[in-house]
């Protein structure tokens, strides 16, 4: 029996919500909870009403819904499955072990651009992820996904705990260009800087405004050269354009909006017209594009067939990501050493896969 086989066996989510027989109650209010209402309606679950905790409860209603506070909920339905529908981040995740010490919680994993980490999910995909179980590098990645897999399956927050991970050497020992997609506020910028102290420069492209005025504070004075700019596939004979962007000064903002940010490829952004083009030289990339990151790989191809980069990618915004994404980019940069870091959230968000091309230098000796 392989590890998929092993948790497949686990009681799945929706099956003991129901096999339960108890009301069930969305815990938290917005998109997060409309998105989790829709999921479990469409697997025959219709959940009785809504509560949040103490300091969101205002006499509100949600979803033609009273909102109720913990203890109307337990007044009024006693023993209920509640089914967590907000995102708890590092050491917020507290919240839900505590509420879980008297209460039945379920936190379902939904991705934000389509799909679910859920038991369907690995069914479907037991074979392939499998596969990517057996292609990790080390044992500290594959216990990752195995614990990325029985929350998916159970949504036990439990298996949540935060695991140990430090980024592979062939991430952060080059002294060239470091390419941040996503870069938010900076933080990751300047976290790179401290683990790679050779890094000559970091290149951060950020399209929300207001996160870009962040970035531009906070990494003043270091060596980031800041791009307020959403990186797409655009090809690189146009070299940029605009695109709708939802501007929400947060790490929620995404293409597809009202407002028109600037687009670049990295290939168009870094003059690579062909495999020949001369560039400067990448040693790393870091792709947190909400969503965006197939189109990010097709605009960067050159760059990547001919630096050899490693690599780090999201592989959470879509639920397929975690399956497409490495075959992509073994595609692109052939041979590579995988590692997965699951950060710690709740749901399974934060998410991300190192490549590490076994041979950087392979392809540009015969260019």
């Amino acid at each position: 029996m392989n590890i998929i086989e092993e948790i497949l066996r686990l009681p799945d989510m929706t099956g003991v919500i129901k096999a339960r027989k108890r009301p069930v109650l969305l815990y938290g209010m917005g998109n997060g909870a409309e998105l989790t209402d829709a999921y479990l309606r469409s697997r025959g679950i219709i959940p009785d009403g809504v509560f949040a905790s103490d300091g969101f409860v205002r006499g509100q209603s949600f979803m033609g819904k009273r909102v109720l506070s913990v203890a109307e909920a337990e007044h009024l339905y006693g023993d209920f499955t509640a089914v967590l529908s907000f995102a708890l981040e590092g050491e917020k995740r507290s919240a839900a072990y505590d509420f879980a010490e008297n209460h039945f919680l379920v936190c379902p994993s939904l991705c934000p651009f389509g799909g679910a980490y859920d038991a369907d999910f690995v069914k479907k995909n037991a074979s392939a992820l499998a596969g990517l179980h057996d292609r990790l590098a080390d044992d500290t990645s594959k216990n990752a996904l195995g614990q990325l897999l029985r929350f998916a399956v159970t949504g036990d927050p439990k298996h949540t705990a935060a695991l140990p991970f430090s980024a592979p050497q062939g991430y952060i020992s080059h002294s060239v260009t470091h390419i941040d997609i996503g870069a938010y506020d900076g933080t990751t910028a300047l976290e790179y800087l401290q683990m790679n102290k050779s890094c000559r420069e970091v290149v951060a492209f950020e399209p929300d405004p207001a996160a870009f005025a962040r970035l531009m504070h906070n990494t003043s004075g270091s060596p980031v050269r800041c791009v307020n700019a959403a990186v797409t596939d655009r090809s690189v004979t146009d070299r940029s354009g605009t695109v709708g962007f939802s501007a929400k000064g947060s790490r929620a903002s995404s293409l597809g909006g009202g407002t028109d940010v600037k687009t670049v490829s990295l290939d168009g952004f870094f003059g690579c017209k062909s495999l020949a083009s001369p560039h400067e030289e990448i040693g790393s990339i870091r792709i947190d594009g909400e969503g965006s990151e197939n189109a990010i790989f097709r605009g960067a191809a050159n760059l990547i067939y001919t630096s050899r980069p490693s690599v780090c990618t999201a592989v959470y915004h879509r639920a397929d990501d975690i399956l497409t994404l490495p075959r992509h980019l073994e595609y692109q940069l052939g041979s590579c050493d995988f590692f997965l870091e699951v950060k710690p959230y709740i749901p399974a968000f934060d998410v991300f896969l190192y490549a590490i091309p076994k041979n950087p230098s392979f392809y540009r000796e015969f260019i």
